[in-house]
């Protein structure tokens, strides 16, 4: 028995001693919404070993695959910039998602419009009662920088400039964990975050804009203002284990995980022109 297993031992060396696991990196929004269900399907499917790291925002993430293109593949919620580290970094899409306004619960607001979200973001609207609420200062939480997922689909889809410049007197933080426990802890507070994490929360309330819920089916049908591409990223052209997850995640498999978090699959809505006008302003900056 013992030279049996010495000679599984000895057979199976060269399979440990090669085969580098595969290293999935994806920033909060991201891991929250449906990896560790992603991550389960394509092993069951694949037999892959795989290690998942978690990073805190997207630049992060872009980082971390550059230093081991071959065996790492990241996850993210917005387009790779196209120079500096993230030069030649591809975005694939995989799923959409959407971008929500989110209040304390206590908050009586329940709508804002575009161009008062506008003029929040920008201190031109700093009190409640200037969109219906309480005589109370609106307090913003946002995150750090200009090239988050968050903060870059917000200038991108909400003004159409991805260096649009938001009032000076905001409350930053390093996450979007830290800005939702801002919100909650903060009757006067507002922050931008992703839908399909948002309504999970407690003590948050998420606004309508322009009168429309950010719901699946107001996101598929093009009802929903601020809906947004999430995104697989590999550094260059994909080899061996990434090929294979990138095939699983955009697979029927793997889309129908996606779908049943409530997310909407990449092939239920043309993306194609969404990401092109991303594009033209990554590449114009």
């Amino acid at each position: 028995m013992k030279c049996l297993i010495m000679s599984l031992i000895f057979f199976m060396l060269p399979l440990i001693g090669f085969s580098k696991p595969l290293k999935v990196i994806a920033n909060g929004i991201t891991s929250e919404a449906f990896m560790p269900h992603i991550i389960n399907g394509f092993q069951r499917t694949y037999g892959v070993f795989t290690i998942f790291e978690k990073k805190n925002n997207v630049n992060l993430v872009i980082n971390a695959i550059n230093k081991d293109r071959k065996n790492s593949v990241g996850l993210g919620d917005r387009i790779a910039f196209r120079q500096n580290s993230e030069k030649g970094t591809w975005s694939m899409q995989i799923a959409w998602s959407a971008l929500v306004f989110i209040v304390n619960k206590k908050n009586p607001i329940r709508n804002i419009t575009i161009k008062q979200a506008q003029q929040i973001l920008t201190g031109k609207i700093r009190n409640w009662k200037m969109v219906g609420g309480m005589d109370k200062p609106i307090h913003i939480y946002r995150r750090k920088g200009l090239d988050s997922g968050i903060g870059f689909t917000t200038r991108a889809l909400l003004f159409g400039k991805i260096k649009q410049k938001f009032y000076k007197e905001t409350f930053k933080r390093e996450n979007s964990f830290e800005i939702r426990k801002s919100v909650a802890n903060d009757e006067n507070g507002i922050a931008i975050d992703d839908f399909i994490i948002a309504k999970k929360k407690v003590n948050i309330k998420v606004l309508t804009l322009n009168g429309r819920k950010a719901t699946s089916n107001n996101i598929l049908h093009k009802k929903y203002p601020l809906a947004r591409q999430l995104y697989i990223y590999t550094k260059g052209r994909p080899y061996g284990n990434v090929i294979k997850f990138i095939t699983y995640v955009r697979s029927r498999e793997g889309q129908r995980v996606i779908r049943n978090l409530g997310l909407i699959g990449f092939k239920q809505r043309n993306g194609r022109k969404h990401f092109n006008k991303l594009l033209d302003m990554v590449i114009e900056q």
